[in-house]
């Protein structure tokens, strides 16, 4: 999308760091939200993206955000702790070297989760803590969106997914209070209910109506989202 410099200048105070595992659908999200396939998605879980992109767009309000696609946090299951270690310290280096030669302003965190395969489980939490000290600012989890992606009702399974959802955020709760004792001494405390938590089942590419539509209905869902953070104080 093409916009004037006086648009790039406000999407540049507007940005959003995208994060998540490799596989967690962070590329398939991010082209629902564009509205095009720039980013490729289906890619192996043994594959870690090592470049970081900036997108800039305009919202349907009008206002402009700039998204930066950060590389997929490495699975030690798969890569083996020394190689994930190594990836986790440039990492660090990594984000912050192409939101400062662009000038981004980062005003949210979204934070993408694998519904069906990944639960919020010690390595989830242990990513969160690890960018919490890439970002040692006491707002961090202020401004954190977490998305889980894949959302959607297994025919294997015996429960519906709303049940597994309440199931899940009650478990939740309990995780984020004690993730907040572990970074009390350096951020605000915050409730997982104060956390904007979102469920995404999103299609790259589409292949009907009812694909392209649920599409829709998440990009609306999550330009609102955004919207509601660009008025907030920049986390860094």
């Amino acid at each position: 999308m093409f916009l004037s410099s006086k648009e790039l200048e406000e999407a540049r105070k507007n940005g959003f760091l995208i994060i998540g595992q490799t596989g967690a659908g962070k590329s398939t999200l991010l082209n629902v939200i564009i509205g095009k396939d720039v980013a490729e998605t289906g890619r192996s879980r043994t594959s870690v993206t090592k470049n970081t992109e900036v997108y800039y767009l305009k919202l349907k309000n009008g206002k402009c955000i700039t998204l930066v696609d950060t590389p997929g946090l490495p699975d030690p299951d798969i890569m083996g702790d020394k190689e994930a270690n190594k990836f986790n310290i440039n990492l660090k280096e990594i984000i912050k070297d192409k939101i400062s030669k662009e000038k981004i302003y980062i005003k949210g965190i979204l934070y993408l989760v694998n519904f069906q395969l990944e639960r919020f489980d010690s390595q989830k939490q242990e990513a969160l803590l690890n960018y919490n000290t890439f970002f040692p600012f006491k707002r961090f989890w202020k401004h954190l969106i977490v998305a889980f992606t894949h959302s959607y009702e297994d025919p294997n399974e015996n429960v519906s997914l709303e049940e597994i959802r309440n199931s899940r955020d009650e478990a939740n709760e309990i995780i984020f209070s004690k993730l907040m004792e572990k970074v009390k001494e350096v951020s605000d405390p915050i409730s997982y209910k104060e956390i904007k938590v979102r469920y995404y089942n999103s299609y790259s590419p589409v292949k009907n109506d009812k694909q392209r539509l649920q599409n829709g209905k998440n990009k609306e869902d999550i330009e609102k989202l955004f919207d509601d953070f660009i008025s907030k104080e920049p986390l860094f």
